[in-house]
């Protein structure tokens, strides 16, 4: 039997004990006892206490404050009805911002060495966007030493003769290292290489949705914009496209294709966007240095000395964010701010009610509550003219409980 089951009798025990010791020294049997008992000090409290040594307390307080609370809320369902809908406003807010802030700041990109991509681009104000030339994509990563992979791409749309008919699809055409910083793998089939001309992979979605899943058009021929291309491969369900794209303005569709990259001959008019991979320990100034320097040296030769443009090395994920960056800080301050008032309103409630708890906060004290128990579960609804009777309870000491509430009778008002 566990030494909890026999606590009540040990204790009965001890005062009795006690009591026939008072006895035999001359006192009356009522006296006895009662000397026995300021011996001995508060019941309740020294069965706490020595519960406290014997079982994880926490745990059962933690299921006594549970029940507590759910018996507070049936007694009172419109107060605890109107408590929820504010903090559930509050929390409901802060989790739909921050989960924005999440994916768009604080995850890296689902990428090799995300924190070393960076975004190379120059300026087009005639277009108002980044845009590079193919010829100097080729330049800068042939010449370039501070970058170790560089990938060009630009949006494409197409129409393309299907089984299911004709479709129209959005695809990116991907040229140098494209693969590479992508960390993509084909799921099924093959990535086409580098210097493969007139090839297809397949988003999953446009796989299943118009070639109804079937494996054997891998290898096959399809027509594109009136021209055969072959289906080397199909990407991964999981498999999302996440470079700067400026064209999700006017085609917010999703990449469902990419090809390989244009012929030699139409790439000296292509514009196009370029993404590369840092040296391990290569600091994002040192590349933009050099590939502003060999820029200058390229324009020089072609263009003599007119004004050249300035080419802007940025890390990607800045690149990404762009000046949503602060627009998401702030709305996830205000988010914090809902959240503030939402608590503040709540304690005012709460703190309304404080005063229907007067009598409970000193029954609590006199049968033998502790210190923390009494703060826990009375201290949110204190209001301030109330909180002396709080601050007495903290200073409660072990003792005869009645003593203690007659000497506060102001917790028990008539």
């Amino acid at each position: 039997m566990k030494p909890l089951d026999h606590l009540d009798d040990d204790i009965r025990d001890h005062i009795e004990r006690e009591t026939r010791e008072n006895i035999e020294r001359g006192m009356a049997p009522e006296q006895a006892r009662s000397a026995a008992l300021r011996k001995f000090g508060n019941v309740a409290r020294v069965m706490e206490q020595t519960r406290d040594v014997w079982r994880w307390v926490w745990l059962e307080q933690l299921q006594q404050d549970v029940r507590y609370g759910l018996r507070f809320m049936f007694r009172n369902p419109r107060f605890a009805a109107v408590v929820l809908l504010t903090l559930a406003l509050g929390i409901g807010v802060n989790t739909a911002v921050f989960s924005v802030v999440n994916t768009v700041l604080l995850q890296p990109l689902a990428y090799p060495n995300p924190d070393r991509l960076v975004w190379l681009g120059t300026y087009d104000p005639q277009i108002k966007r980044d845009m590079v030339a193919m010829p100097e994509f080729y330049a800068w990563r042939q010449r370039a030493r501070s970058i170790t992979a560089m990938a060009a791409f630009g949006y494409q749309q197409a129409a393309i003769e299907t089984p299911q008919g004709a479709a129209q699809i959005t695809g990116v055409y991907g040229a140098g290292d494209f693969w590479k910083l992508t960390g993509a793998h084909a799921a099924a089939g093959r990535l086409f290489g580098e210097e493969e001309q007139d090839c297809l992979v397949l988003s999953w979605d446009l796989f299943q949705r118009q070639f109804a899943g079937d494996p054997r058009i891998i290898g096959q021929p399809v027509v594109m914009n009136g021209r055969q291309v072959m289906i080397t491969g199909v990407l991964p369900r999981n498999y999302r496209f996440q470079f700067p794209m400026w064209w999700v303005a006017q085609h917010p569709e999703p990449v469902e294709a990419y090809f390989s990259a244009p012929p030699p001959a139409q790439r000296s008019m292509l514009g196009t966007q370029v993404v590369g991979l840092l040296k391990p320990g290569v600091p994002v100034a040192q590349a933009n240095a050099e590939i502003n320097s060999l820029e200058k040296h390229l324009w020089e030769q072609d263009h003599g000395p007119r004004p050249l443009p300035v080419v802007h090395v940025d890390p990607l994920q800045q690149q990404l964010t762009g000046s949503s960056r602060r627009a998401l800080l702030v709305l996830l301050a205000a988010g914090a701010f809902v959240l503030l008032i939402a608590t503040i309103n709540v304690a005012n409630l709460l703190l309304a009610r404080a005063t229907l708890r007067r009598r409970e906060v000193g029954v609590r004290a006199a049968v033998g509550a502790g210190r923390s128990r009494v703060i826990r579960n009375c201290w949110w609804k204190a209001s301030s003219r109330r909180w002396p009777a709080v601050w007495q309870a903290w200073h409660w000491r072990d003792g005869p409980s009645m003593r203690w509430c007659a000497s506060r009778r102001s917790l028990f008002p008539d």
